[in-house]
């Protein structure tokens, strides 16, 4: 298959396309009008993208330490009766059916998710993209602090006899998450357990749609048994993960009802007024069509 025979390098050469091709399917969805706005998002949110992986990244804690850390966490969760890792990536592996769909969703259900969902609010709901992409901002920088001062090893790099199901397998997360920008002790907590979290937020309050509000509830229950699963997060890593988001949508939110990120919003069409020259325009046409009985302001 042509996703088995491309190797590392070719992989970032296709990372770069799959951006592009991304951006511009949603510049065409978005419309005309929208059009330039959205490609400012696009730069601002491509921005944060590589300075996050940038500083995870640089900022990769030592081997040591992060084993140590992660031996805190085995022992935390021993003691609240949490630990499950075994026992879930003991079913995990009785069946090949099992690991394809766990590997299938933590692969297409982090980053795909969250730009279908960015580019679905930007067109429909532009006030609560502000909100979301804010959020997603703030618990990114949360995030960065804690991979910085608390690196931990994920549960396959421990000594638990776990494997890794998805980057050992799949190219396809390499292309998600290329490993030139991937910090490899960067599991507390679980951005990506918390970022579907507030992905099926957003669904879930901005859809009135039924089965998409079904899709909520089942996007961060299916993720956290896929990242728990393939041995990339601690069940404490997501728990923490959770957390982090949800602190970074109500700090955004916060901001929000009092002004912060002005610099970064825009008018909605449905809100915008005509400027003074554009109106004289208007009520001059209206008058002219008012001598010929025509009212069009009515």
């Amino acid at each position: 298959m042509l996703v088995d025979f491309l190797a590392a390098p070719a992989l970032r050469a296709v990372t770069p396309l799959l951006i592009i091709l991304v951006v511009a399917t949603g510049a065409w969805l978005v419309g005309r009008q929208r059009r330039v706005r959205f490609l400012k998002e696009a730069a601002i949110i491509l921005g944060a993208y590589f300075a996050y992986f940038g500083v995870r990244a640089i900022s990769e804690g030592s081997a040591s330490i992060a084993h140590e850390n992660a031996k805190l966490l085995i022992e935390l969760e021993q003691n609240i009766g949490l630990f499950v890792e075994p026992s879930v990536q003991g079913v995990l592996m009785s069946s090949e059916a099992f690991i394809d769909v766990v590997n299938w969703i933590y692969v297409w259900g982090h980053w795909p998710v969250i730009g279908a969902v960015a580019i679905w609010l930007f067109a429909r709901k532009p006030s609560a993209y502000r909100t979301y992409r804010n959020a997603l901002m703030i618990s990114g920088g949360i995030g960065l602090v804690f991979y910085i001062s608390f690196p931990a090893a994920p549960p396959r790099f421990t000594d638990l006899g776990l494997v890794d199901t998805v980057f050992s397998q799949s190219n396809f997360a390499k292309l998600m998450q290329p490993t030139d920008f991937t910090n490899q002790y960067a599991a507390f907590p679980s951005l990506h357990f918390g970022w579907s979290l507030l992905m099926a937020t957003a669904i879930y309050r901005e859809s009135r749609k039924q089965p998409l509000r079904v899709v909520a509830w089942l996007l961060p229950l299916g993720m956290f048994v896929s990242i728990v699963a393939t041995a990339n997060h601690f069940v404490v890593d997501a728990i923490a993960g959770g957390i982090v988001a949800l602190i970074g949508l109500r700090a955004a939110l916060m901001l929000e009802r009092e002004g912060a990120f002005a610099w970064l919003r825009w008018p909605s069409p449905a809100t915008e007024t005509p400027s003074p020259m554009s109106a004289d325009r208007l009520h001059a046409a209206a008058a002219q069509n008012e001598v010929a009985g025509i009212d069009l302001l009515t």
